[in-house]
């Protein structure tokens, strides 16, 4: 996912480029690495990426436990399941 900044020009959405984006922009103050997975749906659809891990997010910046990540599995030969994971692989599994 790509954000607009201000300037009408655009970041892709990754970890090289946190650090680049404006400050009303929210982004991860914990080491993501140290989360270990603890929930994993059947897919990841706009459910899990715009409510569960939201709310997961919100958590983990309030909270040192890191036993609930996310791992998003899917079972299906779609074309959808191949876009959406090579889609979150490019952004470190980022998403805003």
């Amino acid at each position: 996912m790509n954000s607009n900044i201000s300037t009408g020009s655009t970041i892709k959405v990754n970890e090289a480029s946190l650090s680049r984006l404006p400050g009303n922009i929210r982004i991860p103050k914990y080491d993501r690495h140290q989360i270990s997975n603890g929930i994993v749906p059947i897919g990841v659809g706009g459910f899990d990426r715009s409510h569960q891990a939201l709310y997961l997010d919100d958590y983990f910046h309030q909270n040192p436990g890191r036993d609930w990540g996310i791992c998003g599995v899917g079972l299906l030969d779609y074309d959808y399941d191949r876009r959406m994971r090579d889609a979150l692989q490019s952004q470190d599994c980022l998403y805003s």
